[in-house]
């Protein structure tokens, strides 16, 4: 590693917006050692270990499911190489310029989202409309029937011409107008470009598990923009969306390759925990406590399993976002609701296993309360003792770091949040709290605000003159 001589060269290339979590990634934790062993059962493995050695807190309960290993997950990764792998802003990124790309020139592009089940590709198409401030018209293409797609059969008077009653004066004599069939247009299709004149996205999900029928009518209008004697209005667009083959085993998947796939572009979205994190935290009904479980152990963000046992139940974005949003109102807008509440309603949406292993979390961070999280960003100070084993005392500075997420802090409560992390016993638990605290407080491209504005860099500079001698200290010269 290159020694650190100079202050100004240790600050410019080590503390600035990445110090926290450069140093963070050369801190080896028993977690992190455990983690390499037993790969996704390492947090329940760790907690066996407490319990062991008698430092499980009262009330913990161990529930050992039979934890398979990553390779046995789906990953959220395409599995087709050639298929890009974007992130919740590359993705937004590309259904704007699809967006603009029909404003500008009139050019429908045709675009295919893949995506594991559960990982928020409708939000994103959401917040695009929701920016690009146009309507957005959802159809659930594997549950509808080809009527409600197409319309229903209805019988058109159509006005003769004086040519066409010229050419078929023998067979319509006597007729002013001829009867021919055709299908009624559905209410929910656009015809104009709504009221604000933008036009709107229409979102075709599940396009490769609809029955042949539905597929049949809905190919031409994602591809041309039209299907018979419809056209889509000028300023809207169409995406379609579906998931991978091996993510919904013993279901018939329609491919989406060959001469088919060449018509489309194709985008595969992997959702990650810092953007859904990004998303969450200005969300009321979702409880910050869940945010930080989350990012303690993101293995528990979305887990499929490869095979046929995988349950009903399991955790996804979209699951554990249900759950948040649930206990919420239980709790009559507060996440306050007994544990009983709580197992059930997360084991009903996220599964046993997952539930066990968040309540797990739960009880290991309940030794410190709100009240205690309180007084640290009102006085820097915490009167109790905190606890000794790394895991538990990561995860309780993880609670205290994403207690505030979604707001922003005052230049006080950043000088005392400073002010505590410097009272941390290890240099490394000072850096994990900063770490943390700089996520929860970060925007979608992991841009920390109180690193710009002023007032709080202010703050933050003076600090960093701190935690420099505290460093400086510890490695005595040495390298690092």
């Amino acid at each position: 590693m290159k020694q650190i001589k100079l202050f100004n060269d240790f600050k410019e290339t080590h503390i600035n917006e990445g110090f926290f979590s450069e140093i963070w990634d050369k801190v080896v934790s028993t977690y992190k050692k455990m983690k390499d062993k037993y790969g996704d059962s390492a947090w329940l493995q760790y907690n066996k270990k407490l319990d062991t050695e008698n430092k499980l807190p009262k009330g913990v309960e161990i529930y050992s499911p039979s934890t398979k290993m990553n390779e046995d997950r789906m990953p959220l990764e395409h599995p087709d190489d050639e298929i890009f792998n974007s992130d919740a802003n590359e993705f937004l990124e590309e259904i704007e310029a699809t967006y603009n790309l029909r404003v500008d020139t009139g050019k429908l592009t045709s675009m295919f989202v893949w995506g594991g089940p559960g990982i928020g590709k409708t939000d994103i198409v959401k917040q695009a409309a929701k920016k690009l401030d146009i309507e957005l018209i959802i159809f659930h293409l594997s549950q509808i029937d080809p009527t409600d797609f197409r319309g229903l059969p209805i019988i058109h008077d159509i006005e003769l011409s004086e040519k066409d009653l010229k050419d078929l004066k023998k067979s319509f004599k006597d007729e002013k107008t001829i009867k021919r069939s055709g299908n009624a247009l559905p209410l929910v299709f656009p015809t104009n470009n709504g009221d604000n004149g933008k036009g709107g996205i229409l979102f075709l999900d599940e396009m490769n598990l609809a029955s042949d029928f539905v597929l049949k009518a809905a190919m031409p209008l994602a591809l041309d923009g039209s299907y018979e004697g419809y056209d889509l209005p000028s300023n809207w667009i169409i995406i379609s969306a579906g998931n991978r083959r091996d993510d919904v085993p013993d279901t018939d998947v329609t491919e989406i390759r060959g001469a088919l796939g060449d018509r489309f572009l194709h985008l595969n979205y992997v959702a990650t925990v810092e953007a859904w994190s990004y998303w969450a935290k200005n969300k009321e009904f979702v409880d910050p406590q869940l945010i930080a479980f989350l990012n303690f152990t993101p293995e528990w963000f979305h887990k499929l399993e490869k095979d046929d046992d995988q349950s009903s139940a399991w955790p996804s974005p979209r699951s554990w976002t249900t759950a948040s949003e649930m206990i919420y109102h239980r709790g009559k807008k507060s996440f306050n609701v007994s544990d009983n509440i709580k197992r059930r309603v997360y084991q009903m949406s996220v599964g046993r296993a997952a539930m066990s292993a968040y309540m797990q979390y739960e009880k290991l961070v309940s030794i410190i309360s709100e009240e205690d999280i309180k007084t640290i960003y009102k006085t820097g100070k915490l009167k109790k003792k905190l606890p000794t084993p790394p895991d538990t005392l990561n995860a309780v500075l993880n609670t205290i770091a994403y207690y505030k997420t979604g707001k922003h802090l005052t230049t006080k409560e950043l000088d005392n949040m400073f002010n505590f992390a410097e009272s941390l016993t290890s240099f490394e638990y000072t850096t994990s709290l900063m770490a943390a605290l700089k996520a929860a407080h970060s925007d979608k491209n992991g841009n920390c605000y109180y690193h710009s504005e002023s007032d709080l860099r202010e703050i933050f500079d003076k600090h960093i003159d701190i935690w420099y001698e505290k460093y400086e200290n510890m490695t005595a010269g040495n390298d690092i």
